[in-house]
C-alpha cells in the first residue's frame, strides 16, 4: 500500500488510499492479493534454487563426503525422515542449515569449516538440530518469512551512490518545503512507515526463529542423547559462523546467525547454551570421550586451517567483495539516508523560518499545510504521464496524438489561481503562455 500511495494518487485518484480507503479496498486489494500470492508461490517453488545461488552449496553423496553422510543418514532414519539430500558450502565459516519446502526434497547443508572443526558427536548434534527443523516444518516457515522480507526489501527505495544524486537528495526537500510543505510531510510519513513495516517484520521473524531454535536444540538433545556435544558444537561455532558474501537476514535458516541488533535472526549462543543446561543439568557440562573419525591432522589442529584455502577463499572473497551492502544499514530509524535526513532537517527549519509570522496563527499554518495543492500536483503528474504514454504510442504507430493535455493542465491550475502557493504562482503564467500559443496557430 505504501509503495502504491503516490502512483495511485497520480493515475487512479478515485481508488487511491491517500484519498479514500473504500475504493482502494474494492479495486486494488483483490488485485494485489492475487499478484502477491502468485509471487509468493513462485518464490516458494524456487526456494532451494535461490538458496543454492546465494550460498553456492554443492550436492554431495557417500563418495564425496563419506564421514558426513555416515553421520547424517542414521539420524534421519531415527527421526522418521526420508534420507535427505546433503550439501556442502566451500567456506571456512562454521555453520549449517536446512532448506526446502517438503520433507522429501529437504537439503541439509554444512560448511567445510564446520565439517573439519567438529568431531563426530558434535557434527551429529548439529545434523540432528537441522533434521529437527525439517521434521517440524521449520524450513518451510523460515522460507516463508524470508520471502516476505525479500518482497518488502524489493519495495523499499534504494540508496543512490552517485555524488550528484546524493546532493540532490539533500537539497530536494528544502526546495519542496517552500513550494509544497505537505509533500515533505508525506515523504517523511511514508519513509517512516516503510521502515516501521520492515523492522516489524524483522521482529516477527526473530520471534519465530528464536522459538524454533530453542525447540530444535531440545529435540536434537533428545535425538542424540548427548547434550554436551551440542553445547560444545555451539561454543565452537560462536563468533565463526559468518559466511562471506551472505547478506544480512539470509542466515535465518542457519544454526547460528552472526548478525545482531535489528538484523538478528537467532538468540545468542549463550542463551541457547543456558537453556540446554537448565534442562539437562550436569549432562550438558560433562564431556565424555567422543567419537572422532577425522583425519589425524584435522584432529590435532582442531580442524582449523588445514584444508587448501585457494578455491574456497578466492570464491568467497570475490563474492564477499562484490556483494552490495544491505540497504537497510544505509537507512536510519526514520527510513532516510543521512543525506535525506539532512535535507529533512533543513526543510523543517526553512519552513519554520518562511512561516515564522504564522506560527501564532493556527489558521495560517493550516492554509500553509493545505493538502489540496498536493492532490492537484498528483493529478498534473498523472495527466503528464497519460500524455507521455500517448506520445510514445503515436511515435510507435499505435495511437493518435495526445489530446487535451494543455487544456487539462490549465483546468487543474485554474482552481488555484490567486493562491500564494506554487500552483497559484504557476497558474497565471501557464494560462498566458497557453493563450499566446493558441493565438499563433494558423486558421
Amino acid at each position: 500500500m505504501l509503495a502504491l500511495l503516490v502512483p495511485l494518487a497520480m493515475v487512479d485518484p478515485e481508488h487511491a488510499p491517500l484519498y479514500g480507503w473504500i475504493g482502494y479496498l474494492v479495486r486494488w486489494v483483490p488485485i494485489i492479493t492475487i499478484a502477491g500470492a502468485l509471487l509468493f508461490a513462485v518464490q516458494m517453488a524456487w526456494h532451494v534454487r535461490t538458496v543454492r545461488r546465494r550460498t553456492n552449496f554443492r550436492f554431495v553423496d557417500d563418495l564425496d563426503e563419506p564421514r558426513l553422510c555416515r553421520i547424517v543418514e542414521p539420524l534421519a532414519i531415527a527421526a522418521g525422515l526420508p534420507t535427505p539430500y546433503v550439501g556442502v558450502v566451500d567456506s571456512s565459516a562454521l555453520n549449517a542449515f536446512a532448506c526446502g519446502i517438503r520433507r522429501k526434497d529437504a537439503v541439509l547443508v554444512f560448511t567445510r569449516g564446520l565439517i573439519d572443526a567438529l568431531d563426530d558427536d558434535e557434527l551429529a548434534a548439529v545434523a540432528a538440530h537441522e533434521i529437527v527443523h525439517v521434521v517440524n516444518g521449520d524450513i518451510r516457515l523460515i522460507a516463508a518469512t524470508n520471502i516476505c522480507l525479500d518482497t518488502l526489501r524489493f519495495l523499499q527505495p534504494r540508496r543512490d551512490t552517485k555524488r550528484v544524486n546524493k546532493i540532490q537528495q539533500a537539497v530536494a526537500m528544502p526546495i519542496v518545503a517552500i513550494a509544497m510543505p505537505m509533500m515533505v510531510v508525506l515523504v517523511l510519513v511514508v519513509a517512516f512507515l516503510r521502515r516501521l513495516a520492515l523492522d516489524g517484520t524483522h521482529l516477527v521473524r526473530l520471534l519465530i526463529a528464536s522459538a524454533r531454535e530453542f525447540i530444535a536444540d531440545a529435540e536434537a538433545v533428545r535425538l542424540t542423547q548427548n547434550p554436551s556435544a551440542l553445547v560444545s558444537a555451539l561454543q565452537r561455532i560462536e563468533g565463526r559462523s559468518a559466511i562471506p558474501g551472505l547478506a544480512a537476514g539470509q542466515d535465518a535458516m542457519m544454526i547460528d546467525g552472526p548478525h545482531q541488533g535489528a538484523l538478528a535472526t537467532h538468540p545468542t549462543i549463550a542463551e541457547r547454551v543456558a537453556a540446554i543446561v537448565s534442562v539437562t543439568g550436569s549432562m550438558a557440562l560433562i564431556a565424555p570421550a567422543r567419537r572422532d573419525t577425522r583425519p589425524i591432522e584435522l584432529r590435532s589442529a582442531n580442524g582449523l586451517g588445514l584444508r587448501p584455502p585457494a578455491i574456497r577463499d578466492a570464491r568467497n572473497g570475490f563474492r564477499g567483495a562484490l556483494a552490495p551492502a544491505t540497504f537497510e544499514s544505509d537507512l536510519n530509524r526514520l527510513g532516510l539516508t543521512w543525506e535525506e535526513t539532512l535535507g529533512a532537517v533543513a526543510a523543517i527549519g526553512l519552513f519554520l523560518w518562511f512561516h515564522s509570522a504564522d506560527l501564532t496563527s493556527p489558521a495560517a499554518l493550516a492554509r500553509a499545510l493545505d493538502p489540496a495543492p498536493l492532490r492537484t500536483f498528483f493529478a498534473m503528474g498523472g495527466e503528464g504521464l497519460r500524455c507521455m504514454m500517448q506520445g510514445y504510442g503515436r511515435a510507435a504507430g499505435l495511437g493518435t496524438n495526445p489530446v487535451d493535455c494543455d487544456t487539462t493542465m490549465d483546468k487543474l491550475l485554474a482552481a488555484h489561481r490567486g493562491e500564494s502557493n506554487i500552483l497559484g504562482i504557476m497558474a497565471p503564467g501557464r494560462a498566458s503562455t497557453f493563450t499566446h500559443i493558441q493565438s499563433r496557430k494558423p486558421n
